[in-house]
């Protein structure tokens, strides 16, 4: 993330969405067209109108498949972990 202008990086795919945002705030996704543009429901800006709001480019969105897939992999390194939990016996602690 940087302050240069609100865009992806060099050869990215057209029709692709990316996480747009504010320095330390929330982001949104937006489409990028081949027109070189932002789209998100019937706004258009360009990458110098999105930067001179104070928007910034943050990093493509995952598809949903590859969100899952993550997903699935966690669920299944955590069974294969089971149960970590270390039970402690009480101390008594009083004189």
């Amino acid at each position: 993330m940087s302050d240069a202008r609100c865009e992806p990086p060099e050869g990215t795919a057209r029709w692709s969405h990316h996480w747009i945002g504010r320095r330390r705030g929330d982001c949104e996704p937006w489409l990028w067209t081949d027109a070189g543009q932002w789209v998100r429901g019937m706004q258009t800006m360009t990458p110098d109108e999105m930067t001179g709001r104070g928007w910034l480019y943050m990093a493509p969105c995952e598809p949903p498949q590859t969100v899952a897939a993550l997903r699935k992999r966690l669920a299944e390194a955590e069974a294969r972990a089971g149960n970590a939990v270390v039970k402690f016996k009480p101390r008594n602690l009083t004189p």
